[in-house]
């Protein structure tokens, strides 16, 4: 039986970046999404790859859509004109044009992916475009690498990103080992960026068969963004991150949104989904994201050479005692300085630790306008306690200063939310009620908010903004409204993402016991649900009586 598709198209494929306050630089399209309903079988032990099929695609005379099939599909499109039909230009090698009956047939070959275009002319001039990319069958067992990554730019149009690397280690970016950048071949949109640089990045993850990556630009050739990504145009740093350990595809791009819907002055960072080959090769679904870095700073209208001070492990807990209550004989223990000059001066962080730590609870109340950004510190707890990421609640965390500039300030910018909405660092579930408003391990894990917690009148501050955030920026409806139009964004992406790698996320030993592993769609069921259940129980605490129109602090 054919798949007939009477659209067979992403209507408006082209997503258009946004710069509107949020950082969700992609923009799903507003037509119907092609999406192969032979993406794939789950069975035990993972996905079988689909057999080539044949797709029937049902054209209206003088549209002008995109289409996405695969290398090997017997692909007919039939065009719906009344009037006889003259011509077809642009036909692939090996497709044929049938004018009696009005149709295209192609079954193209294992080195033919990339853009297609066909014209249809009709003998009264009137003219029917078919385009779109022939996506690479990479599961095929005698599939080559795509040829010309020049031209392969788009798979159900989401942007790719295409990489090489060159390193005398032959195990480079293939184990588990942490490296220096190596010169690197980045290709998007067409354009090769000259003296560009990769590295391997990650901490668990750098063992993940699935790797994320550190993109480095030159100033002279810094990213060259395509429309649908114009809000990263012209960064020097930019990280793709796996989405090995998270199968929904957007949980990072999901917590990096409502971050900057929580505030528009919280430090933005930018977000998009994107498809990666590595040597021609297919690599997946990956979250394009800013780098958390000087060139950020400059971006967001800060001075590039402040500093900025990365918690990296649960010692970074923002006081000057371990989370036992030893007294640190280095308080710099738990973090790493990022950016700034001299890289072993940890003054400024030093002197944040000691105001939290020595301070009366009167001395904070007075004085903690003037030592941090406050909303960025209150919107840091909303965010991460309503998302339950444990692990982000005193690692994983960004603090900027600008100690010699008119805001002396410390700011912060959040990091690494995998493991978030709804499941731990090493993907297990996490219950939506499992804390609530006065649960201690947020306080436990940050000397900031236990300060704040003592304080009553911050204490009142934090749950006045914590409700006008789930009456406003992020409530039920606009969260979901969130969650729906990306997943709409990235499915199709996201089912190809599955064939490639569902077996071996099934099968590795992190989480291999797990009884409940799921696929794309069962995931964003399981998300969708959470977050229904996680906001529910919130508001008991903070909308008890479903409060409206409350406006947040600026």
């Amino acid at each position: 039986m054919p798949i007939v598709l009477s659209t067979g198209c992403d209507e408006g494929s082209t997503y258009v970046a946004s710069d509107d306050g949020g950082g969700d630089a992609s923009v799903a399209p507003d037509g119907p999404v092609d999406v192969r309903p032979d993406s794939g079988v789950e069975q035990e032990g993972g996905m079988t790859p689909p057999e080539p099929t044949v797709v029937e695609y049902e054209v209206a005379c003088g549209s002008g859509e995109m289409y996405w099939p695969e290398e090997q599909d017997e692909i007919r499109w039939s065009v719906h004109c009344a009037g006889e039909l003259a011509a077809a230009d642009g036909l692939p090698d090996g497709a044929s044009f049938d004018p009696s009956s009005k149709s295209i047939v192609w079954k193209p070959r294992l080195d033919q992916a990339g853009p297609f275009e066909i014209v249809v002319t009709d003998v009264d001039g009137g003219r029917t475009r078919i385009a779109g990319n022939l996506l690479d069958r990479f599961d095929a067992p005698d599939n080559v690498p795509v040829v010309d990554p020049v031209r392969y730019l788009h798979e159900h149009g989401l942007p790719v990103i295409h990489l090489s690397w060159h390193s005398d280690e032959p195990q480079y970016c293939r184990d588990a080992v942490a490296r220096d950048p190596v010169p690197a071949d980045i290709i998007v949109d067409g354009v090769a960026h000259a003296g560009a640089e990769l590295r391997c990045r990650g901490a668990t993850s750098l063992a993940f068969p699935k790797k994320s990556f550190t993109l480095r630009f030159t100033k002279d050739a810094p990213f060259h963004a395509p429309p649908s990504l114009a809000a990263f145009e012209g960064r020097r740093r930019l990280v793709l991150t796996q989405t090995f350990d998270d199968n929904s595809q957007i949980r990072t791009r999901m917590g990096f949104e409502t971050w900057s819907r929580l505030d528009p002055a919280n430090i933005r960072i930018d977000h998009a989904s994107v498809v990666v080959f590595v040597d021609g090769v297919y690599q997946g679904l990956y979250q394009l994201t800013d780098n958390v870095g000087d060139h950020l700073m400059a971006a967001r209208g800060l001075d590039k050479d402040g500093n900025i001070f990365k918690s990296v492990s649960h010692a970074g807990n923002y006081r000057t005692s371990y989370n036992n209550g030893k007294a640190k004989t280095d308080l710099k223990d738990g973090y790493e300085k990022s950016d700034g000059e001299p890289e072993d001066d940890f003054e400024d962080l030093e002197t944040l630790l000691r105001w939290v730590s020595e301070s009366s609870i009167e001395e904070i109340e007075a004085s903690i306008d003037a030592m941090l950004r406050t909303e960025d510190f209150l919107d840091w707890y909303i965010l991460m306690t309503t998302l339950l990421a444990y692990d982000n609640y005193g690692k994983n965390s960004n603090v900027y200063r600008d100690s010699d500039g008119p805001d002396t300030r410390f700011r912060y910018i959040p990091w690494d939310l995998n493991a978030t909405w709804g499941q731990s660092w090493d993907t297990k579930r996490v219950l939506p009620t499992a804390a609530g408003k006065d649960s201690p391990a947020p306080l436990a894990h940050n000397g900031i908010w236990e300060r704040i917690a003592e304080s009553p009148t911050l204490l009142a501050r934090l749950d006045a903004r914590f409700a006008a955030a789930l009456a406003g920026p992020m409530s039920l409806v606009e969260t979901l409204a969130l969650f729906d139009r990306m997943s709409a964004e990235v499915r199709p992406s996201a089912l190809r993402d599955d064939r490639r790698w569902d077996a071996e996320r099934r099968a590795y030993p992190l989480w291999s016991s797990r009884k409940d592993l799921t696929t794309f769609d069962t995931e964003h069921a399981y998300l969708r649900s959470w977050i229904e259940q996680r906001w529910t129980h919130l508001a008991a605490f903070y909308l008890p009586g479903q409060a409206s129109g409350v406006q947040l602090e600026r």
